[in-house]
């Protein structure tokens, strides 16, 4: 927890002796300081200011995987940086922010796991078939091609003396090592085509005569050596349709112009690319929005949260098919569709979650985490001692008021039930709330939308100046703020400016101080009035619906 005390003459005042830290924000330390998720330094939505613009040089944003932010020393200038004197913690986190923004850049842009069509069981038997390899299918096991037993004792050739079982086996598995193409090129560099020489004339047979003659060879130690055709097809497992169906698609320079045709066949329950194509329309109707949360370089894209789910984007896809008179595909289509198709998810507000006490859950070795750990719990502890200490102290002191404050995840209008507002565009606004410890607890919502501003320290700075000066009561001289530490909104010097002219130009006030909670410990009363506007949207939600 940082504090800053700042009065009208602008002397200091003594200091708590807590274990708070200290801070100071016109100037960033030179060591590397570990922030937590509540930081909008790693939301791509964040605009700054324009003079946050120039400072954004001196912070070197890293991933959000450590969520680590590199000050850029003033001291160092144009030297070279000596790595004997870094960290380690600090050089993995480098080298792991690296290696993750390269993944980033060329990992496959796909919301939900793909099947692996090639590790299917088929699919491998299929695979295995064709490499003449034994295979399994319908649970029965088939063998491998092996060259077939052929006697050729009547053979003109003797086929069986020339090539060995070991030869005809080496041919065999050549053969199937070779893909569709390339056996059918083989064949026919095997086979030669000729004019047939003599034709018998056959009173009472019903054979067409032939219009060729082939002869068949193996090549065998640089040797061209004749086989017949049965002990040809016998050695490459074939029937004599595949022999023909390679001489017939030869062209004149001897090679195959034909395709294989397995598997080609167009099904006749497939769908049609036109009701596919009115699938891709649907999605693409509903508007996207950018992450309030997501890292910078996430090309993730986030529907509406009225949307709410798959299911109800195809409740409204069938609605429009009966509308327009189109057949519907089936939900599982719809859904293969948006998840291989898009990189879309549903919008759901992130809630803090704290690094340190993540990665201490998650390690295996616990003993180099374990002194730092305790000593985040400690602070922890202290900061929300310190927030309740001033929450009694608001309550039975009139010139004190103990606030805290948070700016909301980003709202979206219009919010309903009804379909048609599911494929209109959302207007975006955004809530600032400020809540008084002090009983009633009166709280405050100040709104603006995208129209008007983003969410940085400006329009922060001008909702606080907003409260300070018109609705904290006159008998309050000193006020606490707390808040997270979110240094695009809460902590830095913009905030702090603006802290030191209304301690200044406001007549009662006499004492502001800003304090942070621990990062990822944040919870505060102020989150209670996020939550009841958004059970009141869920709410007014479903009786739409009803």
């Amino acid at each position: 927890m940082n504090e800053i005390i700042n009065t009208k003459n602008l002397s200091p005042i003594q200091e708590p002796s807590t274990s708070m830290q200290k801070d100071k924000f016109v100037e960033f330390p030179d060591e590397v300081c570990f922030f937590g998720s509540d930081y909008s330094d790693v939301d791509p939505t964040y605009v700054p200011d324009s003079a946050d613009s120039s400072s954004s040089k001196e912070i070197n944003k890293a991933g959000a995987r450590h969520n680590i932010i590199i000050p850029e020393s003033p001291n160092i200038g144009n030297k070279r940086l000596n790595h004997n004197n870094l960290p380690n913690e600090v050089i993995t986190a480098v080298l792991e922010n690296l290696l993750d923004r390269v993944w980033a850049s060329v990992k496959p842009l796909r919301r939900r796991k793909q099947a692996q069509r090639q590790e299917w069981k088929r699919n491998i038997a299929k695979r295995r078939k064709s490499a003449g390899l034994p295979y399994k299918t319908n649970g029965i096991t088939r063998p491998a091609k092996i060259p077939k037993t052929v006697n050729c004792d009547k053979c003109v050739f003797k086929c069986t003396e020339k090539f060995t079982f070991e030869d005809q086996n080496n041919l065999c598995r050549h053969y199937y090592s070779l893909d569709y193409i390339a056996r059918k090129n083989f064949i026919i560099s095997c086979v030669q085509v000729q004019a047939v020489k003599t034709r018998r004339l056959q009173r009472m047979s019903n054979k067409k005569e032939r219009s060729f003659s082939k002869k068949c060879f193996f090549q065998k130690d640089s040797d061209k050596i004749q086989v017949c055709q049965k002990f040809f097809m016998a050695t490459l497992c074939i029937c004599v349709d595949v022999i023909s169906d390679a001489l017939n698609k030869m062209d004149s320079l001897g090679i195959y112009t034909g395709d294989d045709q397995r598997g080609k066949k167009v099904p006749p329950n497939k769908i049609k690319e036109d009701e596919i194509e009115f699938v891709k329309q649907h999605i693409e109707s509903f508007p996207v929005v950018e992450s309030h949360y997501c890292r910078k370089d996430s090309k993730k894209k986030y529907l509406s949260q009225d949307v709410k789910s798959i299911l109800n984007m195809y409740r409204l896809y069938k609605e429009l098919c009966r509308e327009t008179g189109k057949n519907p595909v089936s939900e599982a289509k719809y859904r293969e569709i948006f998840n291989k198709e898009y990189n879309l998810s549903f919008f759901k507000p992130k809630k803090d979650l704290c690094l340190l006490c993540t990665n201490y859950a998650k390690a295996e070795s616990k003993e180099e985490l374990e002194y730092e750990y305790q000593e985040h719990l400690q602070r922890k502890t202290v900061c929300q001692a310190e927030k309740d200490a001033d929450k009694v102290r608001s309550n039975n002191d009139d010139a004190f008021m103990s606030v805290t404050m948070d700016l909301q995840a980003v709202l979206q209008i219009p919010s309903g039930g009804e379909s048609i507002l599911y494929y209109m565009r959302k207007f975006v606004v955004y809530n600032f709330t400020i809540y008084e410890a002090r009983l009633p607890n009166n709280a405050y919502c100040l709104c603006w939308s995208e129209i008007n501003g983003k969410k940085g320290s400006s329009e922060i700075g001008t909702g606080l100046l907003y409260y300070l000066q018109n609705e904290i009561p006159k008998t309050v001289t000193e006020v606490s703020l707390f808040s997270d530490t979110c240094s695009g909104q809460n902590r830095n010097q913009y905030i702090s400016a603006l802290l030191l002219w209304a301690v200044q130009k406001i007549d009662q006030l006499q004492i502001i101080e800003q304090k942070f909670l621990e990062s990822g410990h944040t919870h505060m009363e102020v989150d209670s009035m996020h939550a009841a506007i958004e059970n009141a949207a869920k709410k007014n939600f479903n009786k739409q619906r009803s």
